[in-house]
C-alpha cells in the first residue's frame, strides 16, 4: 500500500462512542486499559489511577468487599470488569443522589 493511498470505512457512531469514552477516560487517568499483565489483570496502582482513588483507598474498598480483586501471592490484581462495573455504581450512586436533591 502507497502511503498516498487513503482507506475509508463506515462504522455506525454507537460502536465509536464507547471507544471515544475509553480514549478520554485514558488520557483523562493517564493509564491505557490496555496496560494489563499477562492474565489481564490491572495492578493496584493501575487500578487507583483509572478510579482516582489512593491505594490505600483501594485497599479499605478491597477489605470492605466493595471492590472485588484477585490475590496473587502478596499482590492484588483487579479484572477490567470490575473496575468498570465499580466506576458504573459510583456513577450511578450520584446521578441518583443529585436527583433527590
Amino acid at each position: 500500500m502507497k502511503n498516498s493511498e487513503l482507506i475509508f470505512f463506515s462504522v455506525p457512531l454507537t460502536r465509536l462512542e464507547p471507544i471515544f469514552k475509553r480514549w478520554i477516560k485514558e488520557a483523562v487517568t493517564g493509564t491505557k486499559l490496555d496496560d494489563v499483565n499477562d492474565d489481564g489483570l490491572l495492578d493496584v496502582k493501575q487500578a487507583s489511577e483509572l478510579l482516582s482513588l489512593t491505594i490505600s483507598t483501594i485497599y479499605t474498598k478491597v477489605c470492605k468487599k466493595e471492590l472485588q480483586a484477585v490475590k496473587r501471592g502478596k499482590r492484588l490484581y483487579f479484572e477490567r470488569s470490575e473496575i468498570e462495573r465499580f466506576l458504573n455504581e459510583k456513577h450511578n450512586k450520584l446521578k441518583r443522589e443529585a436527583s433527590h436533591e
